[in-house]
């Protein structure tokens, strides 16, 4: 049986021109025929492309379908598509937490609106933070920027967050993401360099609403520890500030988290 090169694509779905691109990698071949001197495929070219279908399906890049469909080993064969499918199933694990962390995401910007301003006294989780090395003019160092870019690919699972330094007049002196200890061990990145340990301590917790282009959160930081230490709180000298969300473009608004460590009550 023969079939011509339009309708190939159209029983797999693909275009004319993907099918041609297909026959530069060797998956198949034709002849011509009739008065047209069309392109004419075989059924065994079609058995062929349709295992090259099957293996683009699931998540298999043109050159690495190939390589698979062309190894003589059955065992290394059945090795790929196990590796292929441990893949699979992390993006799947990837995904699911995504998912959890949006819900919670939004119960959190659900309930914020109520609670701005209200300082509360928590036990901040323990969390890991990877921070970035900046020039005299703050500005990211080339290898930090490269290393950044790295971490953005997690980013639906962690946070943006800065320490502010309530000795310093509450300035920024390490900016960069949170993650918590689970999903650091999820993402493998627990050993990184530049990570720095927030271990499990009380805290005063506020939920904070600020515009960015008015630098109006460290004022808000240092109101809230001013108005702590008059209640007789010692606090700690490092305010960690998470951001849920910045809609600054649209808004001129972020909204945020700030941790307060407390050492204990002053006499």
């Amino acid at each position: 049986m023969a079939y011509r090169i339009k309708e190939v694509a159209e029983m797999m779905g693909i275009t004319p021109q993907t099918l041609r691109f297909y026959e530069q990698y060797g998956m198949c071949s034709y002849s011509r025929g009739g008065e047209g001197g069309y392109r004419s495929y075989s059924g065994a070219n079609v058995d062929v492309l349709m295992s090259l279908r099957n293996l683009r399906n699931c998540g298999y890049g043109v050159a690495q379908a190939v390589e698979l469909l062309r190894c003589p080993d059955i065992l290394r064969q059945s090795r790929l598509l196990r590796e292929q499918a441990q893949k699979l199933a992390r993006q799947i694990e990837m995904q699911r937490r995504i998912v959890e962390k949006l819900r919670e995401r939004a119960q959190w910007m659900e309930e914020a609106p109520a609670r701005i301003g209200i300082i509360e006294e928590r036990m901040r989780p323990a969390a890991l933070m990877r921070v970035f090395a900046a020039d005299r003019e703050e500005r990211m160092l080339p290898k930090e920027r490269a290393e950044m870019a790295r971490w953005t690919d997690w980013m639906p699972l962690l946070q943006w967050g800065r320490i502010l330094d309530a000795g310093r007049g509450c300035k920024t002196t390490r900016q960069g993401f949170v993650v918590d200890p689970e999903t650091a061990a999820f993402l493998e990145i627990g050993d990184t360099p530049g990570l720095i340990r927030l271990p499990a301590q009380p805290c005063l917790y506020a939920v904070l609403s600020w515009r960015p282009q008015k630098k109006e959160l460290d004022g808000q930081v240092a109101a809230l520890l001013e108005r702590a230490r008059a209640q007789g709180k010692a606090l700690g000298e490092e305010a960690l500030v998470r951001t849920f969300w910045n809609v600054g473009l649209t808004h001129q608004q972020s909204y945020g988290e700030v941790w307060i460590p407390v050492e204990g009550r002053s006499n």
